[in-house]
């Protein structure tokens, strides 16, 4: 690259010289003037085909290294073919390895591949270091990849330029081996972290949104079906009291009115406005489970359990064996919620035959199982959350608990939520 020449003379027992030749004053190479990132076209910063260059565009390097298929794969580009192989050797004991033998071979490999990590020299025939990881940022799949560039060029403003420019890292020929092991290995570890945050974030992205639509289809449903509840049964009871005051006014009129029939009337009345007073005690214990603080929690469910069986016509045994003076107010509310939502899912979705709701209280963990015999749904579709699941969840999350799923089309479904016993003073607290 500078017009010079490097030669050695050795024999055994005659010892080594190495002899490096290079012209005084310009030369053809100027390596280090040909280091600029801002507008620097590829001509730039590409170097010129090292010497023995066939012209061929593809390395006949394949993967190699370790072969546990789930360890971190590391492309390397290197122009220099023995440097190169060493590196593939040096990294393959502990990762999978592919090598390039410069920037569009590695290019082309990266696009194949999606390595973990991008180990390159700067300066390489037909595309440099930079304009391989300029290539890189400009493909949304490949943009991630961290990329450690390696190189001979010792200027302090070289260094400080690439890692402004995103590069994760900067090693310098000759490297200590201990230490480019170190930097990859740690590069590769913070990845790692930084793939399974986002995974997660995306997970609970995914979850909230998916929440606020079944929020949003669950109060519709809720108010479709108190409106059905207040236009059947309200509605009924109330022109049943029209038709009888209504009657009570033409019998009112007449002289010769009969005593029993008036007082039947009154009877069908009373009736009536005591089926009024249910259906309206129904619909608000629906919105607000008054039952909890007049009853305890214990009774609230079975309560609840038991105007599922009346409406639904399906057996639901209830075994809750713990003291409910021990719990929380936000706890209560939170089971009593989550049982409810349960039978709502159960009602709406799964046809069953029996219903189960236990609670026990082991070592200090409660656990709460809700068991049906219905129609259940294979692991694969709860992609949706079809079954109002996520509300549940949350509520256990928020307990500090947790919910397992045990479903199979056509053999039911059981849900089991698991809280700490700390959780009431916790909640209460709160």
């Amino acid at each position: 690259r500078h017009d010079g020449s490097i030669w050695v003379e050795s024999g055994p027992g005659q010892g080594t010289v190495f002899t490096v030749r290079l012209p005084r004053g310009e030369t053809g190479g100027g390596a280090v003037e040909r280091v600029a990132w801002p507008n620097a076209s590829s001509e730039s910063i590409t170097s010129p085909p090292y010497a023995g260059d066939t012209g061929v565009d593809a390395s006949t390097e394949t993967m190699s290294g370790v072969e546990d298929p789930e360890a971190p794969l590391v492309l390397v580009a290197e122009d220099d073919r023995d440097l190169l192989k060493y590196l593939l050797e040096l990294l393959g004991e502990r990762y999978r390895t592919a090598g390039a033998v410069h920037g569009l071979d590695a290019l082309d490999k990266a696009r194949s591949l999606h390595p973990d990590l991008l180990l390159t020299d700067v300066m390489m025939p037909h595309m440099s270091g930079r304009d391989l990881f300029e290539a890189l940022q400009g493909d949304p799949g490949l943009k991630d990849i961290p990329c450690v560039f390696l190189t001979a060029m010792t200027a302090g403003g070289v260094r400080l330029d690439s890692l402004s420019h995103g590069v994760s890292d900067y090693v310098h020929k000759p490297f200590e081996d201990d230490e480019l092991l170190a930097r990859i290995d740690n590069l590769l570890r913070i990845h790692g972290l930084a793939r399974e945050l986002e995974k997660r974030v995306e997970e609970q992205t995914s979850e909230l949104r998916q929440m606020a639509v079944n929020l949003s289809s669950v109060q519709e449903e809720e108010r479709k079906r108190i409106a059905r509840e207040i236009h059947d049964e309200l509605g009924q009871v109330l022109s049943g009291l029209r038709m009888e005051l209504d009657r009570l006014r033409l019998l009112s009129g007449e002289p010769a009115s009969d005593d029993v029939v008036i007082s039947n009337s009154f009877d069908r009345m009373y009736g009536l406005f005591d089926s009024l007073h249910e259906s309206i005690h129904h619909v608000i214990d629906a919105l607000i489970p008054g039952a909890l603080s007049s009853q305890g929690f214990v009774a609230a469910v079975e309560g609840l359990c038991r105007d599922y069986e009346h409406r639904s016509g399906v057996p639901c045994e209830v075994d809750l064996g713990i003291d409910d003076e021990n719990l929380d107010t936000g706890v209560s509310i939170a089971l009593y919620r989550i049982v409810q939502e349960a039978l709502s899912n159960i009602a709406r979705h799964a046809r069953p035959n029996s219903v189960q709701v236990r609670m026990e209280d082991n070592e200090g963990r409660l656990t709460l199982l809700i068991r049906d015999d219905g129609a259940g749904f294979e692991a694969g579709s709860l992609a949706h959350e079809g079954f109002g699941l996520l509300g549940i969840r949350e509520r256990a999350r928020q307990l500090g608990g947790e919910m397992s799923i045990l479903s199979s089309s056509g053999h039911g479904t059981e849900v089991t939520v698991s809280i700490p016993g700390q959780a009431a003073s916790s909640v209460g607290q709160s």
